[in-house]
């Protein structure tokens, strides 16, 4: 007797199998037998052929009822959906006879999934790809926060290969620890599945061949591994399409000994006064700089530069510093060699340019006979001067988005939105000294190493406002000119501790971003969606919007989890639909994808929150009538009253009873029967 699995299988494929059915296969015959005998069992218990009912399948009959629930994911009808989502929950547990068709769940975070989330304007990753790829990435549910879905053996070994390299190569941190993670958790699974495929293979197709010894690995990128410093035993992956990128770049020695000159490492600066570039040591004017050589690298954004002290003082650019380093990583093991000439790769247009760009900065020249003093080489100033000019310091508030990386790392690395980053990048091109404003350490430089933690400010366990101002009286900046990068809660922390603040930061976090993107003259970040700004405990009737039977469209909001004395805090909060299933019972899925989050009542209380709180959110849907009826009289407000004027606690029963029959009639006979209720209790 084959062995049976005891699933709930939804009412809707069930009817579809009675009705629509004709079995072509042993597991389509299985299926409208146990359909036959869980049909029979509800009209012996009288309840309705849609109710929920467990039904004993064949291994086979799990199959077809999950091809057909497949098929209905690009249904019209939103029943059909909302069935074959809940089908699909039992995908893994079906064993297809071909193991190419094994399922395997995989989950990527964002720093993974943006580079196959399908985005407008950017190439897909799976063009050019097999249709087994395409078909399982395009079942993926995608958020922003990440990815997540079940995939084929091919697929997984498609990802494998494209993301088992960046663990060594990938420029972000997050993003390297989040695809050495991956493949430590699907690699030996896809290996197990490869064998059962080349057994099957070796069995069928292929008869009288043996089957490979082993799974098909994936094919990894040609390229190299180089050491970035010689005192770093680590070595990061340069794929070879990357390479050519750096040979390209036709450097000669002496561009890359001026690159070198204005690294953030060395001590030289490259300035630019009337009589043309030079390389300073600090202490007067050093030795020339070849004008097209310099205005090139410019024009190629490897410099960028800052006019002060009646000079124009160029440094390199993010990009240029870290394209740099894999350069001379690549040029000491031989990889790349230095071109006979300057690779001239911008357009005298670009250079020429320029002039008129800084045609408003007045430099002026350092006079040859004379030499500075001290604190003139050092700051351009003399020493009254740099007395008397206040410290410049930006404040960037600290993100919500983590790291999960335990034990303690530094502060930059530590927060990972694309919030934070942007108000980062911005820092970077402004004059003074760049801190972090942290809920929980307070004022800290990029460079100190934190351990994880989940506080905001005037939560319990973060640090107090007189702690911040001690810390800034021991760094001695009391009097700094402070810019803040941050939202409004931060920048009137900042104003408790500094008279004088800059905020140039204004609206929302898409409007912050745009400004943001001004700033450091980029493109804007999208925005970090961590949670809703506005949070509730309810029960689930009070959410609004919610689906029923004749209007089945999913309600999309922030769902925490349970609620009640044993959860009083919201866990992690994630985007999800809410979805009517029948009998008064609702499922929250988690949204886009088919992992169910809960099921329960509208009596169910849980953590939610609205999406866009542009709006006021009201129980009462937007295509309900009002003009059924004319409002009561006014009376005393009820004593328990939900959101809206129009909404009281009624006995359960009222709203499934009501559901029952959603007509005109219906409605003015329910809002009579529950203005009766909050008046007499009757």
């Amino acid at each position: 007797m084959p062995k049976l699995i005891t699933l709930p299988v939804p009412g809707q494929i069930r009817r579809h199998v009675l009705k629509n059915l004709t079995p072509n296969t042993k597991g389509e015959q299985d299926l409208l037998d146990a359909s036959r005998d869980g049909a029979a069992e509800l009209e012996a218990k009288g309840m309705n052929s849609l109710n929920t009912i467990d039904l004993h399948l064949t291994n086979d009959a799990v199959g077809s009822a999950i091809d057909i629930a497949r098929a209905w994911l690009a249904s019209d009808n939103g029943n059909n959906v909302m069935a074959a989502k809940s089908m699909l929950k039992f995908e893994l547990e079906y064993e297809p006879d071909d193991p190419r068709e094994i399922r395997h769940e995989v989950k990527m975070p964002k720093s993974l999934a943006v580079h196959f989330k399908p985005t407008y304007g950017q190439k897909p990753w799976v063009e050019g790809k097999s249709e087994v790829i395409q078909t399982d990435m395009g079942r993926m549910g995608w958020s922003t926060s990440g990815g997540r879905g079940r995939v084929r053996a091919e697929t997984l070994g498609a990802l494998l290969e494209t993301i088992t390299p960046w663990a060594d190569s990938h420029p972000q941190p997050a993003a390297a620890r989040a695809a050495r993670k991956f493949a430590a958790t699907h690699t030996e699974p896809y290996e197990k599945t490869m064998r059962l495929i080349n057994g099957y293979l070796g069995a069928g197709d292929n008869e009288g061949q043996a089957p490979e010894s082993g799974p098909r690995k994936p094919e990894l990128p040609e390229g190299a591994s180089i050491r970035l410093t010689s005192d770093r035993p680590e070595k990061v992956f340069i794929p070879k399409e990357e390479l050519e990128v750096l040979r390209g770049f036709g450097f000669s020695e002496a561009q890359i000994a001026l690159l070198g000159a204005v690294d953030d490492d060395g001590a030289h600066d490259l300035i630019e006064d009337p009589k043309g570039f030079y390389i300073s040591d600090g202490w007067g004017r050093g030795k020339p700089v070849d004008r097209t050589r310099a205005l090139d690298l410019w024009a190629r954004g490897w410099l960028m530069y800052s006019p002060r002290d009646g000079r124009r003082y160029f440094r390199l650019t993010p990009s240029g510093t870290a394209h740099l380093k894999q350069w001379r990583a690549a040029h000491d093991q031989g990889l790349i060699d230095y071109a006979g000439k300057d690779g001239l790769n911008s357009a005298k247009e670009q250079r020429e340019a320029y002039p008129r760009l800084v045609v408003e900065d007045v430099v002026q020249a350092a006079p040859e006979d004379q030499t500075p003093d001290f604190m003139e080489a050092i700051h351009g100033r003399d020493e009254v001067e740099v007395e008397a000019e206040p410290k410049r310091l930006v404040v960037v508030a600290c993100g919500g988005k983590k790291s999960q990386h335990a034990g303690k790392i530094r502060a930059d690395e530590r927060y990972t939105g694309n919030y934070f980053t942007a108000c980062l990048m911005a820092a970077e091109v402004m004059d003074g000294a760049t801190m972090v404003l942290s809920a929980k350490y307070g004022l800290i430089p990029l460079s100190e190493e934190i351990e994880n933690y989940d506080v905001r400010p005037g939560d319990k366990g973060s640090i107090r406002l007189a702690t911040v101002k001690r810390q800034v009286e021991e760094l001695g900046l009391t009097g700094a000119h402070v810019t803040v990068l941050g939202g409004e809660r931060y920048v009137n922390a900042a104003r408790l501790i500094w008279a004088d603040v800059e905020a140039p930061l204004k609206g929302g976090i898409g409007q912050q971003l745009k400004q943001l993107a001004g700033i450091y003259g980029g493109e804007a970040l999208a925005p970090d969606e961590e949670g809703p700004e506005r949070v509730y405990q309810t029960t689930l009737k009070e959410v609004g919007y919610l689906p029923t039977r004749n209007r089945p469209t999913p309600r999309v909001m922030w769902f925490g989890g349970k609620a009640g004395r044993f959860n009083p805090k919201p866990g992690q909060w994630v985007k999800a639909e809410v979805i009517y299933i029948g009998e008064g019972k609702y499922a929250i899925y988690r949204f886009g994808t088919s992992d169910q989050l809960m099921t329960g009542t509208l009596r169910n209380l849980i953590h939610w929150g609205p999406l866009n709180e542009q709006k006021p959110e009201l129980v009462q849907s937007p295509d309900e009538p009002r003009d059924a009826e004319a409002a009561p009289a006014p009376v005393e407000p009820a004593a328990k009253p939900v959101v809206g004027s129009r909404f009281y606690e009624v006995p359960e029963n009222w709203v499934e009873l009501a559901e029952e029959g959603d007509t005109e009639a219906a409605r003015r006979y329910w809002t009579r029967r529950c203005e009766e209720w909050r008046l007499t209790r009757k």
